[in-house]
């Protein structure tokens, strides 16, 4: 990155004026949409879509938590007695 930086400072004036500009007429090309102008309009136009096709969602879903219809799985190990070990 520092010899692009160090290479892009060697450059003469000119040539960065003129890229500069060049740059400045991609990013205020409506169809790049990169001017605050379009910018605006592209998010009025989005919300207005959003609510256009707003759909609410369920305010709570249900979940069967009853585990005897589940099958039983051992994970691990498992608790064994020994004599004279409470």
């Amino acid at each position: 990155v520092a010899v692009a930086i160090r290479e892009w400072y060697d450059t003469d004036s000119i040539e960065r004026g003129r890229c500069g500009l060049k740059g400045r007429e991609f990013a205020l090309d409506p169809k790049i949409g990169m001017s605050s102008t379009e910018m605006c309009k592209r998010f009025v136009e989005s919300v207005e879509a959003v609510f256009d096709t707003w759909k609410p969602r369920n305010r709570f879903t249900m979940y069967n938590t009853d585990i005897s219809d589940r099958e039983e799985k051992i994970v691990g190990l498992t608790k064994t007695k020994k004599k004279g070990i409470k």
